[in-house]
């Protein structure tokens, strides 16, 4: 997982903790090599840094701070227009507080707010947009943990302090959800925020393309996802939680949440930060060359008149 104890913050003690916490991914150049997340040259990524004038489609991706000092990448999606609604984003179980303790490996969390989950409040918050060149950004703190999980998934549906309506009035543009997994081949985009390994100027939104691979088993520490959607995507520290969207029909086809790198080089396998993939015959291998995501397609089914129902008879999202 892209543990990042780094956010904005310029101080010394984040710049040293960036240095001494390295995260696995796999990041490649333009030619398909893999290359070395250590004195990472951000020019010769596969990549592209997004700016607000030819972007505007991903402006609902953005943000998600964590205590001030952590990051990870989350997007606003649509259920249903809807006056009444709230806002709804989509991040990663393991992004709701990097700072505290990860949800154990069979826990589900459902309608919290922070203060009930033994947090303060405020401390969660969501910036979309989050382009290089953007003037002023408005920020909203998140209600709710409606629905976080790490079991056989690692996903978070969080509710903002705003309504969707409202939020689609100032501008920001939600992201569609598809029904369906993609097949493998399927051409994607990866969006999210490299914060790790990269220069200060460089840790906003980015767009990365590759092709959707096969479905895998992966296990890391005591998590087992048995759906994880391999790729080639570069990915950094910071880009948990970033949509993975099919570029024919520009739906959101999962969502990213670990990576092998240089991590796949260390002993033991499939301890946190360093995932395996689990064989067919049972055994690990190292992801040396791979990054990870999420299957969404169960959560569609989860909105009534664009309003979250976990008791819905058609979603499909693990209950309690």
């Amino acid at each position: 997982m892209f543990k990042l104890l780094l956010g904005t913050s310029l101080s010394l003690l984040s710049f040293c903790i960036q240095l001494v916490s390295p995260v696995a991914a796999a990041v490649f150049d333009r030619q398909g090599k893999q290359l070395s997340e250590v004195n990472l040259d951000h020019s010769q990524v596969n990549w592209q840094l997004l700016n607000s004038q030819n972007s505007r489609t991903y402006n609902g991706v953005g943000l998600i701070k964590i205590r001030d000092f952590s990051s990870c990448t989350g997007f606003f999606i649509q259920p249903k227009i809807s006056d009444s609604a709230p806002a709804y984003v989509l991040t990663n179980g393991h992004c709701i507080d990097l700072l505290d303790n990860l949800l154990s490996p069979t826990e589900i969390v459902v309608d919290r707010t922070l203060r009930s989950y033994g947090r303060s409040p405020a401390i969660l918050t969501f910036t979309p947009g989050y382009f290089a060149n953007s003037g002023p950004r408005s920020t909203y703190t998140v209600r709710k943990v409606l629905y976080a999980t790490m079991k056989n998934n690692d996903m978070a549906l969080l509710e903002l302090n705003i309504s969707q309506k409202d939020l689609m009035a100032s501008g920001v543009n939600p992201l569609q959800l598809a029904d369906k997994p993609a097949t493998v081949g399927t051409k994607i985009d990866v969006v999210g925020i490299p914060a790790e390994a990269v220069a200060f100027t460089h840790q906003y939104l980015h767009r990365v393309s590759c092709s959707m691979g096969a479905t895998v088993r992966v296990k890391e520490g005591g998590y087992d996802w048995k759906q994880a959607l391999r790729h080639r995507c570069s990915l950094l520290g910071g880009m948990s939680g970033s949509p993975m969207i099919s570029t024919a029909g520009n739906k959101v086809v999962g969502i990213v949440n670990t990576g092998g790198g240089s991590g796949g080089r260390r002993s033991p396998l499939c301890t946190l930060d360093n995932p395996c993939e689990i064989t067919k015959d049972d055994k690990p291998k190292p992801t040396v060359s791979f990054n990870y995501g999420q299957l969404l397609d169960r959560l569609p089914g989860c909105f009534n008149q664009g309003v979250f129902d976990l008791q819905r008879s058609s979603c499909r999202l693990e209950k309690l």
